[in-house]
């Protein structure tokens, strides 16, 4: 499926890399964040931390969660990268879901 991916760590892990691979070469932590409390809305997952409610609490996902990542490659886009395509992403990180 478009844009959903295996996590990888964490979900901040995961958009880090996310975004790099979309052009964004160092992503500042306040980037990360935008784009990682998008990542937990359109995962219904709860980051006590940010004030963010959901059925999936952050602290207790596990590596290889599918993630949707809707709206990322925009934002990546924004910030000065571009959207690559979904065989780089399988290449580099082998996690589609």
């Amino acid at each position: 499926k478009e844009d959903v991916v295996k996590m990888k760590k964490t979900v901040w892990h995961t958009v880090k890399d996310y975004l790099k691979l979309n052009g964004v070469k160092n992503p500042t932590d306040l980037q990360i964040m935008e784009a990682s409390k998008l990542v937990a809305e359109n995962n219904d997952i709860g980051v006590k931390d940010w004030g963010i409610e959901g059925k999936n609490i952050d602290t207790k996902l596990k590596s290889g969660f599918a993630l949707n990542m809707a709206g990322v490659s925009e934002m990546a886009v924004k910030w000065g990268g571009k959207k690559i395509t979904r065989e780089a992403w399988n290449y580099f990180f082998n996690l589609a879901i």
